[in-house]
């Protein structure tokens, strides 16, 4: 449960410095909507890791788990980016 609370207190911080700097233009060296982009992604990603650490009671499982999404997602994105080719080979 921890992790959630300073995962929310980054979220707070990147938060005010947008709010703080929106005439700016830049956060750190980084354009405001490029820079409130990743503030949102990494909402969910802490709502993710929160989940699956509160889901699991072995990290062996957990890590097993995410290794095989993370296989599945790759292939899929392979596929998917040499869609054109592939049918080409097999005369589609």
């Amino acid at each position: 449960m921890q992790i959630l609370w300073i995962a929310l207190a980054a979220l707070g911080i990147g938060l005010a410095l947008l709010i703080a700097n929106h005439d700016g233009g830049r956060v750190f060296g980084v354009q405001n909507d490029v820079f409130a982009s990743l503030l949102y992604l990494s909402l969910w990603g802490s709502v993710l890791i929160v989940g699956l650490a509160g889901h699991y009671y072995r990290r062996g499982t957990m890590l097993r788990d995410i290794a095989l999404w993370a296989l599945l997602i790759l292939v899929l994105s392979a596929l998917y980016t040499f869609r054109l080719d592939l049918a080409a080979m097999i005369g589609l």
